[in-house]
């Protein structure tokens, strides 16, 4: 865009692109989860282990399913199933469609045992069914390791890039930012603060992933158009006598044949399966979830909705980042 280009709602920026409206839109969307998390914080019981660790375990079905599905999908996910459909296709989005699946199997097989056992965590779990702390303490160091690197760290740097790109700080700046907004009510709200502030961000990122949906597939004519676009879409620069960066001509299908190079369907039906269920089922951030909700009823009642918002990253994501590489070939 060009300096002296204008927006609806102002003049944009001279580095292109952010103007007023834009701005006082993220700005309101920060000020909205401080204030959601600050309530909750108030609101929270934090004298008891119960109270900041399993809010209580009062919440209902709508906050737990939002909260699953906030916890599962970040800034991270976005951009990485976007750029993997604007890559590959919509293979990528098995994934999601599997967690479907491993959503309900944690809360009709699963959590009945975690909430028999009275436990907080799943190394506290581990301790309490096999005995003695070894299992125990690797767990949870191999967890915080395995977080810290492959989650955080990559959810951290998602929401950076955005807020360089949209507001152009510095991306240092834009990591204490976020470090510190979500710190001011996670660490003093505990997890009541935490899944309101989930339900929140659901709302509003299902809500702006369908609008970006829409807006996508009217310009490139709808699945009919994307499909035939898709395919016709070539980079400006290519590397001789290489298929790198050329359309995949499977696209389009879930299954893959058994010797494709990109998610083979014994690897899309298997593999991801076995990831899915320890994922969904075992880690600690999804099953803290379930362990805060106020009875059995809304433990299946928040994995029913999680799982029907699980659809809806193949329709408002990997598809909008297949029309990406339609509309922005280069």
């Amino acid at each position: 865009m060009a300096d002296n280009a204008t927006t609806d709602g102002g003049t944009a920026f001279s580095k292109g692109g952010v103007g007023t409206v834009d701005l006082v839109v993220i700005i309101i969307y920060l000020a909205l989860c401080m204030a959601v998390g600050l309530w909750a914080t108030w609101r929270a019981n934090r004298s008891s282990v119960s109270g900041y660790f399993l809010a209580g375990r009062d919440i209902l079905w709508f906050a737990v399913g939002a909260s699953l599905f906030s916890s599962n999908i970040g800034s991270g996910s976005f951009i990485g199933l976007a750029g993997t459909g604007a890559a590959s296709g919509i293979a990528v989005a098995s994934y999601e469609l599997n967690g479907l699946y491993c959503l309900l199997l944690l809360a009709w097989l699963f959590v009945p045992v975690y909430i028999a056992s009275g436990v907080y965590t799943m190394p506290e779990y581990l301790m309490k069914r096999f005995g003695g702390q070894r299992l125990q303490v690797y767990m949870a160091v191999l967890s915080l390791i395995i977080y810290i690197f492959t989650k955080i760290s990559v959810d951290i740097y998602a929401g950076a890039i955005f807020i360089q790109q949209a507001l152009h700080w510095n991306i240092y700046v834009a990591i204490v930012v976020l470090l510190s907004i979500t710190a001011v009510y996670t660490v003093t709200g505990g997890l009541k603060a935490v899944i309101y502030t989930d339900t929140l961000q659901t709302v509003i990122m299902v809500a702006g992933a369908i609008v970006l949906m829409i807006i996508s597939f009217v310009k490139v004519g709808g699945l009919p158009g994307l499909h035939e676009k898709y395919m016709q879409s070539m980079p400006e620069v290519v590397v001789p006598n290489s298929t790198c960066g050329l359309p995949n001509q499977d696209a389009f299908h879930l299954l893959r044949p058994a010797d494709s190079n990109d998610l083979p369907w014994p690897g899309n039906v298997f593999g991801i399966t076995i990831l899915s269920s320890w994922y969904f089922c075992n880690d600690q951030v999804l099953v803290q979830r379930t362990l805060a909700a106020k009875n059995m009823h809304h433990v299946k009642g928040g994995a029913i909705l999680a799982a029907y918002l699980k659809v809806l990253p193949l329709f408002t994501t990997v598809f909008p980042g297949m029309i990406s590489r339609v509309l922005f070939p280069g």
